[in-house]
């Protein structure tokens, strides 16, 4: 008898044990932070040892908010794919480690004195992006101190108490939807089944919009939307359909714009050495047409998060002269966040109006 209940004892603590295994990871009361390794632009932080330690560096600063849980993301990622396919790849991080954030860090700057490093936290439930720039001073590459000094403070920059509590309302509520949802299956009959699969057989049997669209609607679109697709990292999807149309449509200005912007975005985040050559060939080329047609798409890119897309929609702006730009110009000149692209700005600005800055 003392054997058995020896052995119901001991059969007890293994159950509680595996509960406490097998529990949720995710805490109901701490915001979910995944940390990505470092993205860098420029032959400065190419080493793998500065990266980490920096990464090291950032996520001891940000433990110092009791509110938040940090979980070290051993991979690389641009904001750009992060956000492609509606935050598809952010999704697929949320799902994987249990997530209610995602934060990113590029580190830029190819000279001593030019670094900077861009913190992007996206809030996995509203998919909405919060960034703060730090300005390194060129002290990036001495030691761990310098490190530590670029990165202090930065929980009061990027982890607002107003941020987090709508992150724990809005996983609170989740969760609770999570726990009364009714699978599809039960809540659907077989007549509605069977319809859907009807509705699925003939979207299989519809021709692609592209085969049915003429190169005067392709182009169209492009101009249209082209500059967002880009944005979101659908520049390959841009070439493919500006590779679509004749020669007559793609020599447009504005497709040619396109086209250059898009194999810049190309090259900036995969390094692909003939996207960098078409942009090249294709910068030089509208520099030399100097139309202004493309200005108000050139406008746009001066919009756009990569800071890349901008200095150079500066510079072709300079080139152009084309005077609907001014007041954009200006502004960039007077608040974007990186030096180089302010000082294209102005040089922009300058050249076109014939006044000082």
């Amino acid at each position: 008898m003392r054997a058995l209940l020896l052995g119901l004892i001991v059969w007890g603590l293994m159950g509680i044990a595996l509960v406490g295994i097998t529990s949720p990871v995710s805490p109901v009361n701490k915001v979910v932070i995944g940390v990505l390794d470092f993205e860098v632009i420029g032959p400065r932080f190419q080493a793998p040892e500065l990266r980490k330690m920096g990464k090291n560096v950032l996520m001891k600063e940000l433990r110092r908010n009791a509110r938040v849980k940090l979980v070290d993301i051993s991979e690389s990622c641009s904001v750009s794919d992060l956000k492609k396919n509606a935050y598809e790849q952010a999704e697929r991080y949320r799902n994987n480690y249990q997530l209610d954030m995602i934060l990113h860090v590029q580190m830029s700057g190819a000279y001593a004195g030019d670094s900077r490093s861009y913190v992007t936290l996206i809030d996995l439930y509203t998919k909405r992006p919060k960034e703060v720039s730090v300005d390194a001073d060129g002290r990036m590459a001495e030691s761990q101190i310098a490190i530590e000094f670029v990165f202090r403070g930065i929980c009061r920059k990027i982890l607002d108490d107003r941020d987090l509590d709508r992150v724990l309302s809005a996983k609170k509520e989740a969760l609770e939807k999570k726990e009364v949802a009714v699978p599809q299956e039960v809540k659907k009959s077989p007549k509605e089944i069977e319809a859907k699969k009807e509705t699925l057989g003939k979207k299989e049997a519809v021709v692609p919009p592209e085969i049915r669209e003429s190169p005067e609607e392709i182009q169209g679109f492009l101009i249209q939307n082209g500059p967002k697709l880009i944005a979101q990292g659908e520049y390959s999807r841009v070439l493919e359909l500006i590779g679509d149309l004749p020669g007559k449509e793609r020599r447009h200005s504005q497709i040619q714009t396109l086209e250059c912007f898009a194999n810049l975005k190309g090259w900036v985040t995969r390094k692909n050495t003939s996207c960098k050559l078409r942009w090249w060939a294709l910068r030089t080329e509208l520099i030399r047409l100097g139309d202004n047609e493309p200005t108000p798409m050139l406008v746009t890119f001066l919009k756009d998060e990569d800071p890349y897309l901008r200095l150079y929609a500066a510079e072709l702006l300079c080139h152009i002269g084309d005077k609907r730009a001014l007041k954009d110009l200006r502004e960039v000149g007077e608040n974007d966040v990186n030096h180089k692209v302010r000082r294209y700005a102005k040089r922009a600005y300058e050249q076109i109006s014939g006044e000082k800055f």
